[in-house]
């Protein structure tokens, strides 16, 4: 009997495996299958070259350097032009496909950062059903499931959200439709579903962490006070619930942070506790451990640092269907991109050639916290690079 399961939200999105006769599983050969996770596109119908970054690359100014490129401008809080969104779902189109499935963990449209063109209620909902159309055409009318996620700046006002039935839960409840998805009067209420993928033992959960986020000041903690993030007792119930079902959850998706980042929920006698880990902190010998479920936080479109994708390969055998077993990280190298006018996504890296990896379990990321606590760790030096997608301070 198999029983898994892979769940998402905000930036973040869950998959794991339901008992599922596997007389009718569509993929029961053994033979690894993929999907592809993607997130953070924020296109920007404003983004125009030789713009002010300082003015998020809409307009010329006359006090700022005028140093925005063709296909986006890197390190700066410019959103993605046309040209790059466009670049990359060709990329999908004729490199990537076939896939099983999307992972897209949300944020279609682009930041409200320009006080002389702020968004509109309009422009909001266009921009999710624009993105959602570039998705349906290429992946959903060729039979290819794609499970989004709300990101903070889909919403009309950033990073805030009420608790529903909201006007805007039920508007992307209708922009959402053509995805096929299993949305019931619960996506209308709290903006989260479950989806079983048709033919196939995989459930996704798709979780709405808005309601998490001490950024929304429409809701409140879960008890009471804050943290940078999270409000606290939010953050502690959702760290226990993925501790408590890690035995079942194969994977854990994430955006929204533009970075190529992990972060390992542990089990020790004090319950389930989530540690992150970013290149500004190297992790101390032996400070993690006990490792049960690792979140997986990929790279964005958006050029904040270099666009990257992400394409994971996973198993179809009865008795380990849907474990992840490598993954492989594209990206695009902008500098090059906008000096030769043409933008490729390669092959940055793949998990089991940058680490060592056999697989992308628990224990398989455990020998590589290991190594990257070690002095003058070559592992570790990989993962600061790849953070900001090769992107170097130099």
């Amino acid at each position: 009997m198999l029983y898994a399961t892979l769940i998402a939200i905000f930036t973040t999105l869950v998959f794991s495996v339901h008992s599922f006769p596997s007389s009718q599983t569509r993929l029961n050969t053994g033979t690894p299958a993929k999907f592809l996770h993607i997130t953070d596109i924020h296109v920007d119908p404003h983004y125009r070259p030789h713009t002010s970054p300082a003015l998020s690359c809409h307009r010329r100014s006359l006090n700022s350097p005028n140093t925005a490129l063709t296909y986006g401008t890197v390190s700066t809080l410019c959103d993605t032009p046309f040209i790059t969104s466009n670049a990359t779902f060709d990329f999908l189109r004729n490199e990537v496909s076939p896939v099983q499935f999307v992972v897209y963990t949300g944020d279609s449209v682009r930041h409200d950062r320009d006080e002389l063109m702020e968004r509109t209620y309009a422009e909001v909902e266009e921009g999710n059903r624009m993105v959602v159309q570039w998705f349906v055409d290429e992946f959903v009318k060729n039979g290819i499931a794609v499970i989004p996620t709300i990101g903070n700046n889909d919403v009309y006002e950033h990073d805030s959200l009420p608790p529903g039935p909201t006007p805007f839960l039920n508007t992307l409840f209708h922009i959402w439709k053509p995805f096929n998805l299993n949305l019931t009067s619960s996506f209308l209420r709290g903006g989260y579903f479950r989806h079983d993928l048709p033919d196939s033992p995989l459930t996704f959960i798709s979780m709405n962490s808005m309601y998490l986020y001490n950024g929304n000041g429409l809701v409140g903690d879960c008890t009471e006070g804050r943290t940078i993030d999270y409000f606290p007792k939010c953050y502690e119930m959702y760290v226990d619930i993925l501790g408590h079902y890690s035995g079942i959850i194969i994977g854990h998706f994430a955006g929204h942070t533009n970075g190529d980042t992990l972060a390992f929920v542990t089990e020790s006698s004090e319950g389930y506790k989530m540690f992150p880990v970013v290149k500004e902190k190297k992790p101390a010998k032996n400070s993690i451990k006990n490792v049960v479920l690792v979140l997986n936080n990929a790279p964005s479109v958006i050029p904040a640092n270099n666009p990257g994708l992400r394409v994971y390969h996973y198993a179809t055998s009865p008795h380990n269907y849907g474990h992840l077993l490598d993954y492989v990280q594209y990206y695009v190298n902008m500098t090059q991109a906008n000096l030769a006018n043409n933008l490729e996504y390669k092959i940055e890296y793949t998990a089991s050639d940058a680490y060592g990896l056999k697989s992308l379990g628990p224990k398989e990321w455990m020998n590589v916290l290991r190594e990257f606590e070690r002095d003058d760790s070559e592992a570790w030096k990989k993962y600061c690079l790849y953070q900001t997608v090769s992107v170097t301070d130099g």
